[in-house]
């Protein structure tokens, strides 16, 4: 399914906006996503909060939402591992890391965890490829930044 067909971002006239128009079998659920400091430190229990918020609302936490859920935890996790950068390429996701904050030793970590599914680049920024092993992309993302 093509999120573009049921997730939008919308703003008026007035510069009014919506963060993410979710809109599902003529249902439309509007989500406000907010940054502030605290949530980069209580993260977890700001998403419990979200979704409690969600629930009571409309009943359920689309699929679509709980990933986009699922993302922001990754994204905190990722900062405070010193990984600036999360991509994929194919099979692979690419974790970039500050150079100045990045321990060499935590790489003999990964392997002995995931074997040959970690590979190591010690460039101007390292970075490391990990081998996805199943189609659960975001768990499999979070499984090796928390071994981090």
């Amino acid at each position: 399914m093509d999120p573009k067909q049921y997730i939008y971002y919308y703003r008026d006239i007035d510069k009014k906006e919506i963060d993410i128009l979710y809109i599902k079998e003529g249902e439309i659920y509007p989500v406000e996503i907010k940054k502030n400091e605290d949530l980069i430190t209580n993260v977890q229990r700001d998403i419990e909060v979200v979704k409690d918020s969600l629930k009571d609302r409309y009943g359920y936490i689309p699929v679509e939402i709980e990933n986009l859920l699922q993302i922001t935890r990754i994204r905190n996790l990722a900062r405070q591992k010193n990984v600036v950068k999360i991509s994929q390429r194919g099979n692979n996701i690419l974790y970039h890391f500050e150079p100045e904050n990045f321990d060499t030793e935590i790489v003999m970590k990964l392997i002995v965890k995931f074997k040959n599914r970690i590979k190591f680049s010690n460039g101007a920024i390292p970075y490391l490829t990990f081998s996805l092993n199943s189609g659960k992309c975001l768990e499999e993302v979070k499984e090796l930044l928390e071994v981090l």
